[in-house]
C-alpha cells in the first residue's frame, strides 16, 4: 500500500509518504538538506523498498511540503519532530537511511535514542560531525542560495547534486517552488546559521558521537557515489576510517544524490543490509 498524508506533528503540519505493509520491518528514509530538498529524492527507491519493508520518508519540518517550525530551527529540532513523528505513527523501533543532512540526523537519533533503531544507513553524508575537515563549494552555493535563489544558480546546485542530468528539470522546478513558500530561505539561513556556530568544540563533541554510535550496537552501512561533486570524493573513503566497523560502498555513476542517480543499486543494498 502506498500514500501520502498531512500529519499533525506537535502542532506542526508534516507531509508523509509511506509504502509496504504495516506489517513489515519499518524503516525511516530521511532526505538531505538544501532549499528545495524533499522527500521525493527517495522516489524511486520506495517502490522497491517496499517490497519487503514498511517504508516512511517525511519532508522534515521546514521542506517540502511540511510546515515550518517557529523559534529555533537546527539539526537537534529536526531529530526530534521525527522522534515524534514515529510516535504519532505508532512506530517504536525502526531501521534509518539518512542521505547527507539526513545522515546528520539519523547519526543523531541512533546516538541519543538507540533504543529506537535497528540499523542504519549513511549516504554521501558530511563528515564535520565526525572530526573531518574539508572544502565543499556547494555548501558556499547552498548558502548563498538561501539569499539569493535565482533560477540558474538552482539549475547549477542541481547539476552540482546529480551525475545523471538527463531528469533533473522536475527537480530544478521544484526546488524554485518551494523558494516561494513564505519562511522557507529564513529557516534555510537559520540552518545555515547553526552549521556555523557548531564549530567550536568540533574535536570533541565528534569523539563522543564516534562513541555512541559504536557503543549503540546499530550496525552501519555508509554509501558514497564516486562521481560525488558536492563535497570531495576522498571524503567517503575518509568516514568510512573513521567508522572503521561501517559496512562500505563506492557506487559508480552516483553523485551526491545517490537514490536519485542509480536507484536500481541503492535499492539493492538496502534490502540485503537491512533485512540480513
Amino acid at each position: 500500500m502506498n500514500s501520502s498524508s498531512h500529519i499533525n506533528v506537535d502542532g506542526l503540519d508534516t507531509f508523509v509518504r509511506t509504502a509496504g505493509s504495516k506489517s513489515a520491518p519499518p524503516v525511516l528514509l530521511i532526505h538531505g538538506g538544501g532549499m528545495g530538498t524533499s522527500s521525493t529524492v527517495w522516489r524511486h527507491v520506495m517502490v522497491e523498498l517496499a517490497k519487503t519493508n514498511y517504508v516512511i520518508a517525511a519532508d522534515a519540518p521546514g521542506f517540502g511540503l511540511s510546515g515550518i517550525p517557529a523559534g529555533d530551527y537546527d539539526i537537534s529540532v529536526i531529530t526530534k519532530h521525527l522522534l515524534h513523528m514515529l510516535d504519532a505513527l505508532k512506530i517504536d523501533r525502526v531501521s534509518v537511511v539518512g542521505h547527507s543532512m539526513g545522515g546528520q540526523i539519523a547519526m543523531r537519533m541512533v546516538a541519543e535514542n538507540p533504543e529506537r533503531v535497528n540499523k542504519m544507513v549513511l549516504m554521501a553524508i558530511g563528515g564535520r560531525s565526525l572530526g573531518l575537515h574539508y572544502v565543499s563549494p556547494g555548501m558556499a552555493l547552498m548558502d548563498r542560495l538561501a539569499v539569493d535563489p535565482n533560477p540558474e544558480m538552482v539549475r547549477q546546485l542541481v547539476e552540482t547534486l546529480n551525475a545523471r542530468h538527463d531528469d533533473i528539470q522536475e527537480e530544478i522546478d521544484e526546488r524554485i517552488e518551494t523558494a516561494k513558500r513564505p519562511g522557507v530561505l529564513e529557516a534555510q539561513r537559520k540552518l545555515s546559521a547553526a552549521r556555523g556556530n557548531e564549530k567550536a568544540g568540533q574535536a570533541e563533541r565528534a569523539a563522543i558521537l564516534v562513541k555512541k554510535l559504536k557503543a549503540s550496537g546499530a550496525p552501519i552501512m555508509l554509501v558514497w557515489g564516486d562521481e560525488e561533486r558536492l563535497n570531495p570524493v576522498e571524503l567517503g573513503d575518509d568516514i568510512a576510517k573513521v567508522l572503521d566497523w561501517a559496512e562500505y560502498h563506492r557506487i559508480a555513476g552516483a553523485g551526491h544524490n545517490i537514490p536519485n542517480d542509480q536507484p536500481a543499486r541503492v535499492s539493492e543494498l538496502l534490502v540485503r543490509f537491512l533485512n540480513a
